[in-house]
Parts: structure tokens; sequence; C-alpha cells
């Protein structure tokens, strides 16, 4: 996706912003450098998991939403303004 807007003549990070999920290694190393929301994924499962068991088990059904802890992990990919 990088490489496209770099084709198109889009700068990413002035023209465009971009943000990913899951804050991985490879998002610090491309260029320009990725934004992301970093997420535990382990707190994720659990709560996944948890909401489920409570619906299957106990008939309890979940929220409308379902909220957990992220960082937003600022890079050359997004605005810093």
């Amino acid at each position: 996706m990088l490489a496209g807007f770099a084709q198109a003549g889009v700068k990413v990070g002035e023209d465009i912003g971009i943000v990913a999920l899951d804050d991985t290694q490879e998002a610090s190393q491309c260029y320009p450098k990725l934004s992301s929301v970093r997420c535990d994924v382990n707190t994720f499962g659990q709560l996944t998991a948890d909401v489920l068991l409570n619906w299957v088990e106990k008939d309890v059904r979940p929220n409308d939403q379902v909220r957990f802890p992220v960082d937003l992990v600022i890079r050359d990919s997004s605005s810093r303004e």
C-alpha cells in the first residue's frame, strides 16, 4: 500500500495519514515508518474468551461495546499536528 501511494505521487504522512492495527516490528522498519495502534493480544484474547464464555454458559449477552486498553504509536505515516 505504501508503495502504491508513492507511485501515485501521494506523500504518506503529508497528503494522507495511515495508521495500522497491531504494532508489528515491520511498522517501525518500513518507509515511511508506520503509525499503529498497539494492543496486547493476550488481553484481547482473554476478554474475547470471557465474553463468549459468559454468553454460552450463562446466557449473558455481550454489551454492544467491549473496551480494552491500546496505545497509539505515532510515527511518520500520520500527521503530528
